[in-house]
């Protein structure tokens, strides 16, 4: 199994970072960290994580809907695991390494949405689908036949489900005639199950307002509507109809005919989330801890999480937020402070000449986008009720 570090070299840093004492006064909104535990560290609050979780869990068992996270967001079957407990019947992956992981890890219904070419690829699916019940996203012929062709020389079978393009214009077919002859085409290939369609209505992402969010989904729901009803009087009903994004999952799981959702950002939700009106920050579960390290002058300071923890995402697709993250010192949000820019380890934070921030002070940071926070780090620090809890692996 591919992973970032050895399950010895994994053990090791756990027993060692164990030994520091990571305290956390969640009543104040004080971060404390020992100085033996050497910031930046990516941190995520169990309880929280447990709330967001069920909370989706039971929206989408209230409204007869499947619910088939990605695990992107998190990369970690710890976390996979308690979305299973809380109703999940599945999970989706964006990549065959992921698929490779949580295969090893022991989930044997996996969707990858994604449109999968590359025969090296492919014959790693072929393997996976002997033992795992596999999905895969596609929008071509080219792609559809490429993939029979591979199974074809095994006894593995594997569902697709046709990408639909409802607005974000990235991958998927634009109409329900395109959807039938993919459908056709899967039917008539050996090693091959046509399952049904998803889209991913990301578009949602540039939204102005929680109102341009809501007409979204229900327009990128229509459009599902309309070529699932078109592939069934060609013949091809779909047996799912599915549909994913965080901003709209609670839109499109009340939609007419949409039978599955794949939120993923829910489970930690960010600074993007929060922009979009989508969460909530006491919903915010991941979270950098950092150190100011400099105050070289009046008005700037620098914090030691740069571009290496934070990413240089500046959470593009959605409302316009300023810079790499939502600084909170002694559980107060500053506004007016700004991580201005990004090195590989330096945050510079622009803020007010009468700031009280000074070397030596901790602050949390809500990143913009918690989905590359946490695909950067090796491990996240699981706190709970102020003290460290447990050590979450990033696993592919």
């Amino acid at each position: 199994m591919h992973c970032k570090l050895s399950y010895c070299a994994l053990f090791l840093r756990f027993f060692l970072l164990r030994l520091a004492q990571l305290s956390i006064n969640n009543q104040a909104g004080v971060v404390n960290i020992m100085r033996t535990l050497m910031t930046p560290i990516v941190t995520v609050d169990l309880d929280i994580l447990e709330n967001n979780i069920q909370e989706m869990g039971q929206f989408a068992a209230a409204n007869g809907v499947a619910l088939r996270p990605h695990i992107k967001t998190h990369k970690s079957s710890k976390i996979a695991k308690m979305q299973l407990a809380h109703g999940a019947t599945g999970i989706t992956v964006a990549t065959v390494r992921e698929a490779e992981a949580m295969a090893a890890a022991g989930f044997d219904d996996i969707f990858i949405a994604y449109t999968v070419v590359g025969e090296n690829k492919l014959e790693m699916l072929a393997r996976l689908s002997e033992t795992v019940r596999i999905g895969v996203a596609a929008d071509s012929i080219y792609g559809v036949k490429m993939l029979s062709a591979v199974l074809s020389e095994s006894d593995a079978e594997m569902d697709v489900m046709i990408e639909i393009d409802t607005g974000q214009h990235r991958c998927g077919v634009t109409s329900g005639a395109d959807a039938v002859v993919l459908a056709r085409l899967v039917e008539e290939l050996p090693g091959l199950n046509f399952r049904g369609i998803m889209t991913h209505e990301g578009h949602s992402y540039g939204a102005q307002s929680p109102a341009e969010v809501e007409q979204i989904g229900r327009q990128a729901a229509a459009t599902m509507r309309t070529i699932a009803a078109q592939l069934t009087d060609a013949g091809f009903p779909p047996s799912v109809v599915s549909m994913g994004s965080t901003p709209t999952a609670h839109i499109v799981g009340k939609e007419a005919g949409v039978t599955e959702i794949r939120p993923g950002n829910y489970v930690f939700h960010d600074r993007t989330q929060l922009a979009l009106g989508s969460a909530r920050l006491e919903q915010c579960a991941l979270r950098v801890i950092a150190h100011v390290v400099s105050n070289p002058e009046p008005g700037r300071v620098v914090l030691d999480c740069g571009s290496k923890t934070l990413s240089s995402d500046l959470g593009k697709h959605g409302p316009g937020v300023k810079g790499y993250g939502l600084i909170i010192h002694k559980g107060r949000v500053l506004e007016e402070a700004v991580i201005e820019r990004l090195s590989e380890e330096h945050g510079v934070v622009t803020l007010s000449p009468d700031s009280n921030l000074a070397i030596g002070d901790v602050v949390e940071v809500i990143p913009n986008h918690a989905c590359v926070v946490a695909n950067l780090a090796e491990m996240m620090a699981g706190v709970r009720k102020g003290r460290l809890a447990d050590w979450i692996p990033v696993e592919s």
